[in-house]
């Protein structure tokens, strides 16, 4: 293997690398907000990245290097080396191997959380080293529909899926061990410096859980009552003007929709996708309505981020790329959701989805048809918004670095739009969004396929 995650030197190699460099701009930057991607919400320098915590959540010194080269194995599986350079221009037969490469590496990542018990001993070094690594095992399993099985996407000698488990659930626990028994930070900085710290990584860790296991109908770590009790330990915004107030006061500001829409996912959770909602015959109908008020609600304010300025913390083009990235998962939203009633539309009887004899369908039948039937409207009213997005990005960083936030809203715009009233125009632009996503775990390739075998089939009949 060309590149030893054990060795500290080359990893600092890669974070020290010059600013100028474009590609490592677009790969750290782009992901100044929360929970945007995992490679930079929870280790931004500029809210106290580089701190030393202390005893008793210390972290040994070689696990304080296992943060960088956790960002070694992200960088590496967008094709960018340890010295924040592109690697030579990548090829679909390229991608194989690149996957290979990022598994060796995370191999080793994994053999240093295990040596140095980062899993058994909390402490703040070790918890963002654990929600760095996660989203690599787990690949689709985190940010995808989950319809590829975790063997086609990484050996399963890297990770089995009990251990992805126990290592997800031993996250969440870490993090809501850390920040919710007043454990303190010690960085140094002041106040709201160590208030930033924790807020960014339980503000992480909610998210992720929202808008995977809580959009997807699994099991949830982290409720809203959870999020409740850990903000009311925060200091408050306050009318102080030093730069450590402003940090806090710009990130708490940017984490805000993000927070509210992962509440929104455990609500569709709670609803529709959750296990008990599954086994109930009749649907919450407010709350679904109350999930469409929220997703439109949600569009809006992200919209009106752009009003606000950067504070001289980000470029202009970061709160683009923010908002775009956001609006797009608010769209997988609103298709989750429809799919979601498909399904329940799928197990009725046929003479009960039937629309000829309304009167002898069933209340339950027809409440399912009616919320099937407005899903289906608003997904279709906001991928034409989507489209628009996709379509000012193309040529951009933004698929490139964001996918791991984007892709399966381009996939999903890309299949409706090929498969029902889309133009060929608009399904070329889902095919150019997929094509430009440089991670080694898109499955971009697939997906482009599968998006053209809709189009052809539809424009063949």
């Amino acid at each position: 293997m060309a590149t030893s995650i054990a060795s500290p030197p080359r990893a600092a190699s890669f974070l020290n690398s010059s600013p100028s460099s474009s590609a490592r701009r677009s790969f750290t930057v782009s992901t100044f907000n929360v929970s945007a991607r995992p490679d930079h919400a929870i280790t931004d320098r500029s809210s106290g990245g580089s701190h030393q915590p202390q005893a008793p959540y210390s972290s040994q010194p070689s696990i304080v290097f296992a943060s960088p080269n956790a960002l070694v194995v992200w960088a590496a599986s967008y094709g960018i080396n340890e010295a924040g350079e592109v690697a030579p221009e990548y090829t679909a037969e390229e991608i194989p191997q690149r996957q290979e490469r990022v598994n060796e590496m995370l191999a080793e990542l994994l053999y240093l959380i295990d040596i140095h018990g980062v899993l058994r001993k909390p402490s703040w070094d070790g918890v963002r080293v654990l929600l760095l690594t996660m989203p690599l095992t787990e690949g689709e399993a985190v940010f995808a529909c989950r319809a590829v099985t975790l063997a086609q996407i990484i050996p399963p000698e890297v990770q089995s899926p009990i251990e992805r488990l126990a290592m997800y659930d031993t996250t969440m626990s870490q993090v809501y061990a850390l920040c919710s028994l007043g454990t303190s930070v010690d960085s140094g900085q002041g106040e709201y410096i160590d208030a930033l710290i924790r807020a960014r990584i339980f503000w992480y860790a909610y998210v992720i859980d929202g808008v995977t296991s809580g959009l997807r109908g699994g099991r949830i770590s982290l409720s809203d009552d959870d999020l409740s009790a850990f903000e009311a330990t925060l200091p408050g915004l306050g009318n102080d003007t030093s730069t450590a107030s402003a940090s806090y006061a710009f990130a708490f500001r940017f984490a805000t929709i993000p927070i509210r829409i992962a509440s929104l996912c455990r609500d569709v959770h709670a609803a529709l996708t959750g296990p008990k909602a599954r086994q109930r015959d009749e649907l919450d109908e407010n709350k679904l309505q109350e999930a469409w008020d929220t997703l439109e609600h949600c569009w809006g304010e992200l919209d009106s981020l752009r009003q606000l300025g950067t504070c001289g913390i980000v470029q202009p083009e970061d709160v683009e790329r923010f908002i775009d990235g956001w609006q797009i998962f608010l769209f997988e939203s609103h298709n989750v959701i429809r799919e979601a009633l498909k399904q329940r539309l799928v197990t009725l009887p046929v003479q009960e989805t039937t629309f000829v004899a309304e009167s002898g369908r069933s209340r339950k039948s027809d409440t399912i048809v009616r919320l099937h039937t407005k899903a289906n409207t608003k997904c279709h009213a906001v991928v034409r918004n989507v489209v628009a997005i996709l379509r000012r990005n193309l040529g951009t960083p933004f698929f490139q670095y964001d996918a791991a936030l984007v892709r399966d809203g381009c996939f999903f715009a890309g299949f409706l739009l090929a498969g029902e009233n889309g133009t060929r125009e608009d399904v070329e632009i889902c095919l150019r969004a997929l094509s430009e996503m440089r991670w080694a775990f898109s499955k971009n390739d697939e997906r482009e396929r599968t998006v053209r075998l809709v189009w052809d089939g539809r424009v063949s009949k």
